[in-house]
């Protein structure tokens, strides 16, 4: 599943890079400095697209037990650096719970049990 993830995210980066259109909305459109971002007390992607590492993140015990990085991009803090900025999150992700799972003890896992949901769909 993490694999056909990081496959078809591959597919989209490379559908928003390829495209002419996308590039040319997002390229220089919204461009957010690192200053700015400073001085506006930026969090979160756009801080980061902005090359602003303040990654709350860093700090988290267990995303330092797997080795966690923030991605941060210096090229030039515009909506095209957020959009990839996410993407390049995204992969993080999927080998964050790659991590995550080869650091699991074997066994059973709690709650394997299907429940059914009490919420019927109503729609006619």
């Amino acid at each position: 599943m993490l694999d056909h993830i990081d496959s078809e995210l591959t597919r989209f980066v490379g559908m928003f890079e390829g495209g002419s259109m996308i590039a040319l909305r997002s390229k220089d459109v919204g461009v957010f400095t690192r200053e700015e971002a400073i001085e506006s007390h930026t969090v979160g992607p756009t801080a980061r697209a902005s090359n602003l590492d303040n990654d709350c993140r860093l700090f988290h015990p267990t995303y330092k037990k797997l080795g966690f990085e923030s991605v941060l991009l210096d090229d030039g803090g515009d909506n095209y650096a957020r959009i990839m900025l996410r993407f390049l999150e995204v992969f993080q992700s999927t080998n964050l719970i790659r991590s995550c799972l080869s650091q699991m003890e074997p066994g059973t896992i709690r709650g394997r049990r299907r429940h059914r949901s009490r919420l019927r769909y109503m729609g006619g």
